[in-house]
């Protein structure tokens, strides 16, 4: 049987960056620390190994729970623990207490905010030690970045996103 093809049309031009592909948050040193169902914002680490983070308002970003907060194990991430939302402030900032471990430069970090009616309906744990260790600490949850919103039917339909997005 030959199907039709499916079209999908992405609904603005995108420049993508590396260093958006997967951004870790910034727990400004709180072990256990979580975002809290109900958020409208939260920090974001700069990449030094990918380049800069290059978000602007409107920016749509996913968050998604990549590790199990209770052991860091990958496979057992909830993939129900996933949420986009539509940038509304983004503002460059450093951390003033600390500094990066191996170069001694200031933790460059990103504040974004999104609104009300884009905050997340569960709670999202950030990190987690391995093996207890508090030095070790892996991403629970990251934010991705370079995502295009892309409409389904191509230039003749007319798009039905909502919502958050909208």
């Amino acid at each position: 049987m030959n199907a039709a093809p499916v079209v999908f049309e992405t609904m603005a031009e995108a420049k993508l960056h590396q260093a958006n592909n997967e951004i870790n948050f910034y727990t400004w040193g709180d072990d256990r620390c979580c975002l809290p169902k109900g958020a409208t914002r939260a920090t974001l680490k700069q990449s030094n190994e990918n380049g800069l983070v290059n978000l602007v308002p409107g920016d749509v970003i996913i968050f998604i729970e990549k590790r199990n907060p209770d052991n860091g194990i990958e496979e057992e991430a909830d993939p129900s623990h996933r949420h986009a939302v539509r940038l509304t402030e983004v503002k460059p900032a450093i951390d003033p207490l600390f500094k990066e471990q191996l170069s001694g430069q200031d933790i460059r970090v990103v504040d974004v905010e999104w609104a009300r009616r884009c905050a997340a309906f569960f709670a999202l744990p950030l990190d987690v030690s391995v093996s207890g260790d508090a030095k070790q600490r892996l991403p629970v949850s990251v934010a991705l970045g370079n995502i295009v919103l892309a409409d389904h039917g191509g230039p003749s339909r007319t798009s039905c996103y909502h919502g958050c997005l909208a």
